[in-house]
């Protein structure tokens, strides 16, 4: 129950109806109370549950990766948080009751670095190799920028990644996986780098 001192002029502490009076600083505040949720569980709001803890499950064992990647995207959110943004609106769905990520449109960095054409990977044990047409000097391309190469086995949440594992003209890299993860489903990106320029590409799903 609220309280009115001094008349209706005077200072207002307490609920009235929807409106709350309350004192900050010395001074005397009123704002009206929120309105209740009709269904806080609702199917689109469990849905919505549903989607970020997919999303946060795929990028909290890349998140390192993933902060670097998304460094230079805007300036109003943090890396992470951008990139949990943006996998929310582009690359996850609803199926039946579960949530997925859609690895080929997820992005694990993103900028204006042009990326590579023609880049592929194949997963081997213990092992993937990536291959990618040379295009130094296209555009912003160029020879010694950096690819940084990621892996992440969807069947069990681990990942592993390598940054500076070669440069653009050199045409294919390697990345090292643990022999356990032959036969389960991995997912490989890659991404360009130009460190001294400050500029990053968007990361290509090229396997899995």
């Amino acid at each position: 129950m609220g309280t009115i001192k001094q008349g209706i002029f005077g200072e207002f502490t307490g609920k009235v109806g929807n409106v709350v009076g309350y004192k900050n600083n010395g001074r005397n505040y009123v704002r009206s109370v929120p309105g209740k949720v009709r269904n806080p569980r609702s199917k689109a709001q469990q849905g919505q549950r549903k989607k970020f803890a997919a999303v946060f499950a795929f990028l909290q064992p890349i998140s390192d990766f993933v902060r670097a990647g998304y460094a230079l995207y805007g300036k109003e959110k943090a890396p992470f948080h951008a990139a949990m943004s943006y996998l929310l609106k582009k690359a996850v769905h609803i199926e039946g009751d579960e949530a997925y990520i859609d690895y080929h449109r997820a992005l694990v960095s993103t900028g204006t670095l042009m990326t590579v054409p023609e880049a592929k990977a194949t997963v081997e044990a213990g092992k993937i190799r990536f291959g990618w047409k040379n295009n130094s000097g296209e555009g912003n391309a160029e020879a010694t920028d950096a690819v940084w190469l990621l892996a992440y086995n969807a069947d069990n949440g681990e990942a592993t990644y390598r940054t500076q594992a070669a440069q653009r003209d050199d045409g294919q890299a390697e990345l090292s996986i643990p022999e356990r993860w032959a036969e389960q489903h991995v997912v490989a990106y890659l991404c360009l780098c130009n460190e001294a320029e400050g500029l990053m590409s968007n990361s290509l799903c090229v396997a899995g």
